[in-house]
């Protein structure tokens, strides 16, 4: 019997490599490498919410699957235009990391712009992301993308 130690990405590595990895697809977004790269973060099985209305704010709601969590950044790509992005803070334990920060996005329908503060949750196990949430101000995103 051998002793071999797996090691797997801490919560903070997971966050900081999701950042970069993001920043890598908002300068590539329609390459499909960009948004594998930030899919292959995640586990097989995901409880993934964004809150909001999907009517409204096609990229927002529930996903459960690596795949669906792939195909969430083209969907993201075609509804928002971002113009500023700042992360403030990585906070993080053995088991979760949070990203606080601002942003400022265009959305494409409407050409409407959005500000707003934003924390990102990651529950990490095994080195791969297996809860995520997103809070925003859904409300001002929703508004955003109504056409009035």
């Amino acid at each position: 019997m051998s002793n071999v130690t797996v090691s797997f990405l801490s919560p903070r590595q997971v966050a900081e490599q999701y950042l970069e990895r993001v920043g890598a697809f908002w300068g590539s977004p329609d390459v499909p490498e960009t948004s594998e790269a930030i899919a292959d973060l995640f586990a097989e099985d995901v409880d993934w919410h964004i809150p909001g209305d999907p009517a409204l704010v096609p990229w927002a709601g529930k996903r459960r699957t690596r795949e669906s969590v792939r195909a969430f950044f083209p969907e993201l790509a075609r509804g928002v235009e971002p113009r500023q992005y700042e992360v403030k803070r990585i906070l993080a334990d053995d088991m979760m990391a949070v990203i606080v920060g601002e942003l400022t996005s265009a959305i494409r329908s409407t050409g409407k712009v959005v500000e707003s503060s934003f924390v990102i949750e990651f529950t990490v196990r095994d080195g791969r992301i297996i809860r995520y949430r997103l809070h925003e101000d859904s409300h001002a995103v929703a508004l955003s993308a109504s056409v009035s």
